[in-house]
């Protein structure tokens, strides 16, 4: 008795497009509202996997690991890419004032220091 098992191999192809747009609401009057998309750019992915399957069901299967997979990756990359981003600029605006600061309070107090010794 001989008992044979088909597995085919067939090749998925995924590719996400996603974009990122910033939306900003502006109040103009207690009743009046402007909202203002703000297009910052696209992210692109592309992943090719060849698996086995032995029946069309495992074909599902597939396709939803795949598609966690890329919208697992696309999230790392949007964080780390424009919300990392966004941290560094705000970072530096803050140690900018405080550059700033720093700078007013050893003025004044190298003013204060040349008035006391006259």
């Amino acid at each position: 008795m001989c008992v044979c098992v088909c597995v085919c191999v067939c090749v998925y192809f995924l590719t996400v497009c996603l974009s990122v747009c910033l939306s900003i609401c502006l109040c103009v009057f207690l009743y009046l509202s402007v909202s203002v998309c703000v297009y910052i750019g696209s992210l692109t992915r592309s992943q090719e996997k060849e698996k086995g399957f032995k029946d069309a069901s495992n074909h599902v299967a597939i396709i939803g690991e795949m598609v966690e997979d890329m919208e697992g990756r696309m999230r790392d990359a949007i964080y780390e890419v424009y919300f990392g981003k966004t941290r560094e600029v705000i970072t530096a605006v803050r140690s900018g004032d405080q550059d700033q600061k720093k700078t007013a309070q050893m003025n004044l107090m190298a003013e204060m220091a040349a008035r006391r010794k006259t």
